[in-house]
């Protein structure tokens, strides 16, 4: 399934995110690739082909090509909600990172058809980040500039800078110009004419909005969300959302621990050692490992963790 991906970059400073990632990374026999610095970042994608890169919204932008799989880094307090409108949303990764939710990314990208497959597991790591989305859109829409123009903005800012009977001035020269009509003059768009002003229908709907819809021409995307002075409202909502989070996260742990459980006094196949092999699943926490006490199986390929593949862990050492 990975065949065609190899190198993951990884860019970021925070240690146990950048470790979750290359964990993950290793899970799915890629090669992580390091980076905390921008010069540092934009080598190692221009030299060592890189085809996915975690990138953290608090660091400096990179340079990517069009082919590489881009996955925003973002924390709670950053304000740039502007990045989920070119990712969707299994394309985000929030912090604090989970080990289960990069796994899940990694899968949506490596394996596009999940998303239409009764895979359970991917599923349950979906719907939770999909509440994490939401509630960092709750978080930044409030207060995204962009979230604050209304409908007629919108369609003043089409007719000037996106309508294709719009042009420049040089663009009328020579064509007619008394059908012209100016439209605007401005250092964002220039000076725009347009010579089907008068029967345009775009600023007619508008005409038509303000006599008869005038709270629809003055919504604004961002009135979907509880009102900025309803504080006690949007807190609810948050609360709520919190909530459903930790059910899922509560119902993932939950599936993890019977898996083990099953693994460990059901079945006949796991093995209580330390002598674990490469590729070899590990049923035991890590704080076991440490100890000395340690249950794996060796049998990666068994239809039960395969069917978990996406919350069970393989030993890797590359």
């Amino acid at each position: 399934m990975a065949a065609t991906f190899k190198k993951v970059l990884i860019y970021e400073q925070d240690h146990q995110t950048a470790s979750h990632i290359e964990f993950s990374a290793r899970q799915f026999d890629l090669v992580p690739v390091k980076a905390s610095r921008c010069e540092q970042a934009q080598r190692l994608i221009d030299e060592a082909a890189v085809d996915i890169a975690f990138t953290s919204s608090s660091l400096p932008e990179l340079s990517l090509p069009r082919q590489v799989s881009v996955v925003p880094v973002i924390d709670d307090s950053t304000n740039k909600g502007d990045l989920l409108s070119a990712h969707p949303s299994m394309r985000v990764l929030y912090k604090p990172t989970s080990i289960f939710e990069v796994m899940a990314i990694l899968k949506s990208i490596l394996d596009p058809g999940v998303a239409l497959r009764a895979d359970y597991a991917f599923h349950m790591l979906r719907s939770k980040m999909m509440l994490r989305t939401l509630k960092f859109l709750l978080s930044t829409s409030l207060n995204e500039r962009l979230g604050r123009f209304n409908l007629k903005e919108s369609l003043y800012q089409f007719c000037v800078g996106q309508c294709p009977r719009a042009v420049t001035a040089e663009a009328a020269d020579g064509t007619g110009q008394g059908k012209y009509k100016l439209l605007t003059v401005s250092l964002q768009f220039g000076k725009r004419q347009c010579a089907f002003l008068d029967e345009c229908k775009l600023h007619c709907f508008s005409d038509w909005l303000q006599q008869q819809h005038r709270e629809v021409l003055e919504s604004r995307p961002q009135d979907v969300f509880p009102a900025l002075d309803a504080g006690a409202q949007l807190d609810k909502l948050q609360a709520a959302i919190d909530l459903l989070l930790e059910k899922y996260e509560a119902a993932i742990q939950r599936l993890y621990e019977l898996k083990k459980d099953f693994c460990s006094h059901q079945c006949g196949l796991a093995i209580n050692g330390t002598e674990f092999k490469e590729g070899n699943v590990l049923i035991s926490e890590w704080s076991d490992i440490f100890r000395n006490e340690c249950i794996y199986c060796p049998h990666a390929d068994c239809p039960l963790n395969q069917f978990f593949k996406l919350i069970v862990y393989q030993f890797k050492t590359a």
